[in-house]
């Protein structure tokens, strides 16, 4: 029995690891493919659904696609120059 539920965990865990890790466009095919079948419970068919109409841009954390905000304001206060020296700081360990 232990070896079953153990099983079952680790079945789980890859499933999910899996799916974490997938490609949008492999996620966004499976998930299509298996909205296809009629029998899931509604909850799970509507999630399958939604998936499978889910953007393929990015990587749906939305971090990439989107600037802190103030970011723009804080870049554009302070005019840098790339090439300019910076000074370097160095801290020596007391012993």
């Amino acid at each position: 029995m232990q070896t079953i539920v153990v099983a079952l965990i680790v079945i789980a865990c890859f499933a999910y690891a899996a799916q974490a890790l997938m490609p949008t466009v492999l996620r966004r095919g499976l998930a299509r493919w298996l909205a296809a079948w009629s029998h899931w419970p509604a909850p799970l068919a509507t999630r399958l659904q939604r998936a499978a109409r889910a953007p393929m841009t990015g990587c749906a954390c939305e971090g990439c696609d989107r600037s802190a905000p103030g970011a723009k304001a804080a870049a554009t206060s302070v005019a840098r120059v790339p090439d300019a020296p910076q000074p370097v700081h160095v801290l020596r360990r007391r012993s």
